[in-house]
């Protein structure tokens, strides 16, 4: 039988490139791959803007107090200062536009505005050019907060210049984002030029900021920011794309197995190097398949080449008993009843043609019923006075030869007595019979027991086996030549096929040693623990003294 017999090669279906597992993860890993580079990416320029705009807003106010102190004094001065010509220098409007708006908001600019106001109303006392109106980004709210915080009085108000006391808040300056602070503050006006009398009058200055540098560096971080995402993104995709491919094309090679093994070609793996991935377990499980699928498709072939020597050894044994009886029937149909011994002889040997094909008829059908997985007639059985039983049979056709036993006297087992007792007698017939003819020759069977199985051996001081037949000793037909004879035995060759069969079916093995001029031993181990192959309790067999009262209550109570 062939393997394309069983196996024809499928079809292989076509299917369209977009609908392939290559495909269909690249699109999932160039999706995946957008979303985390847009959620980094907005993530990175909302906080890159935030810490930018905090920080130009922290700045703008640590420089507005900074102007405040360094050039507070500077103002006062510059009002009450006096020419050459002993003339009063200038206002303090001019002396405010002076020194602290003209050059604080001209080139490189740093303030957008720098307004003195009154505390009050929030009119523009300084510069002139903006005097008289209030300035659309003051908030009146944090003019009244800067009133309260300072105080009212004169002496609260110099005290709050003194430190710099100042109320900050963000506005739209210009459309742009921007800031603005208002700080306590004072002007000094000239009542006398010539007595240098003058007087300090409270008022707020007013510095206003917009984040335009910082927003022309968000912007170039977000220009920065969309191409660094996008050179990632086509980085992926330049990646990903191999990569994706290179991950997946061992598939290939398990499906590619995978047709040859649908073919019949069993020999066929996958064998790819060691990957601990789902894609190495898959190829590994291939493997074990294709293992598995070989093994059980040898085991089938092997199982049909047996199936054809057995028939074929089945109807050899059959057909040798089937022609002595023909042939005796004949002879009796030519010759006629005349001769009575004649007579008597051919249908003695026809009977005894005919036992034998009983026999094989008997044993080939016990052979097939334990093929068949046919369940024991199991139960407890003292297998010590069991196996003494069937070794005083044995001493009836020993002869002068020594048949003997050592066992305990009880030891409890859970087994089918009339097949225990069937391998016993095979045992301890093929010993009889291989081993030695005279008085010298012996069979000797002991037995003892553990809290794991009960053991018998069966040891002859025959001739022994041959070492070559030894590993065929259990096949069905097979008969083993007897060291120092020159021929096979005459038995059918099923005797010791079927002892194994018991045995296996108790859940037992048996074993066969054998040395060459000193004998043979056969061991048969039937566990204790553990299910065999044929139903049983779940009880435990074991010798009867290692059973206390209680058990043996237990197991009369549940019978």
């Amino acid at each position: 039988m062939t393997t394309s017999e069983h196996f024809t090669t499928p079809p292989k279906r076509r299917k369209p490139w977009l609908r392939s597992l290559r495909w269909r993860l690249t699109v999932l890993y160039v999706g995946i791959l957008a979303i985390i580079l847009t959620i980094l990416g907005g993530f990175l320029l909302f906080t890159v803007q935030h810490l930018l705009t905090a920080s130009t807003a922290t700045n703008f106010v640590d420089s507005a107090h900074t102007v405040a102190i360094t050039r507070n004094q500077a103002f006062l001065n510059d009002v009450f200062r006096k020419d050459a010509v002993g003339d009063c220098s200038t206002n303090f409007a001019d002396a405010f536009q002076q020194v602290l708006s003209d050059p604080l908001t001209q080139s490189p600019a740093q303030f957008t505005s720098v307004l003195l106001l009154d505390r009050y109303t929030g009119v523009v006392l300084s510069p002139t050019a903006s005097a008289g109106i209030v300035p659309p980004e003051l908030n009146f709210k944090e003019l009244a907060a800067l009133r309260a915080t300072v105080g009212s009085t004169d002496a609260a108000w110099m005290n709050g210049v003194a430190r710099s006391a100042g109320r900050a808040y963000r506005v739209n300056v210009g459309g742009v984002p921007g800031g603005v602070i208002l700080i306590a503050y004072n002007y000094r006006v000239v009542t006398s030029c010539t007595s240098h009398a003058s007087r300090l009058y409270p008022a707020v200055l007013m510095l206003e900021s917009d984040y335009s540098r910082t927003l022309q560096i968000i912007t170039s971080f977000k220009i920065l920011l969309g191409v660094s995402v996008g050179l990632l993104f086509v980085f992926g995709l330049a990646v990903g794309i191999p990569l994706t491919g290179a991950s997946l094309g061992p598939l290939s090679q398990v499906t590619t197995t995978a047709r040859r093994l649908a073919a019949g070609d069993l020999s066929q793996r996958v064998q790819l190097r060691q990957r601990y991935d789902e894609v190495g377990e898959l190829a590994q499980t291939v493997d074990e398949m294709a293992q598995a699928l070989e093994v059980a498709f040898d085991r089938l072939q092997s199982s049909e080449e047996r199936m054809r020597e057995f028939i074929s050894n089945a109807s050899h044994e059959l057909r040798t008993p089937i022609t002595a009886i023909r042939g005796c029937l004949e002879v009796l149909e030519r010759n006629g009843y005349d001769d009575p011994r004649e007579m008597d002889r051919l249908i003695s040997a026809a009977r005894r043609e005919a036992d034998r094909m009983r026999r094989l008829v008997d044993d080939l059908l016990m052979l097939a019923r334990f093929d068949n997985g046919r369940p024991l007639d199991l139960d407890w059985t003292n297998f010590a006075q069991l196996a003494r039983d069937t070794v005083e049979q044995l001493q009836i056709i020993a002869s002068e030869r020594n048949v003997a036993i050592d066992a305990p006297d009880t030891i409890l087992a859970l087994v089918d007595a009339d097949r225990i007792k069937q391998v016993i007698l095979a045992l301890g017939d093929n010993a009889l019979k291989y081993g030695r003819q005279d008085q010298d020759g012996w069979v000797h069977l002991v037995i003892h027991a553990s809290e794991a199985a009960v053991v018998l051996t069966v040891s002859d001081n025959g001739p022994g086996i041959d070492p070559a037949d030894l590993p065929q000793i259990f096949n069905r037909f097979f008969r083993a030549r007897q060291l120092g004879a020159t021929q096979t035995s005459n038995g059918s060759g099923l005797g010791l096929a079927i002892v194994k069969s018991i045995i296996n079916a108790h859940g037992g093995t048996i074993a066969v040693e054998s040395v060459p001029g000193m004998g043979t031993t056969f061991t048969i181990v039937l566990p204790i623990a553990g299910k065999p192959e044929a139903e049983m309790s779940q009880r435990p067999t074991r010798p009867l003294e290692a059973w206390s009262s209680g058990d043996l209550a237990t197991l009369v109570t549940s019978e």
